[in-house]
């Protein structure tokens, strides 16, 4: 069965920046517990065309 699950975990503050940060960050899992876990894939998104 695929099972999806979301986390918030409190944030850091920007030190280089001196911005205090208050909002939590979103981690999100998803897998098939009726399977062997073969590989963890990270996809870290704000890259690219996202960074502004």
């Amino acid at each position: 069965m695929l099972i999806n699950q979301s986390f918030e975990i409190d944030s850091c503050d920007d030190v280089e920046l001196n911005i205090k940060r208050t909002s939590k960050l979103e981690y999100r899992i998803s897998y098939d517990d009726e399977k062997e876990i073969k590989a963890i894939v990270f996809i870290i998104g704000g890259y690219g065309a996202n960074a502004n």
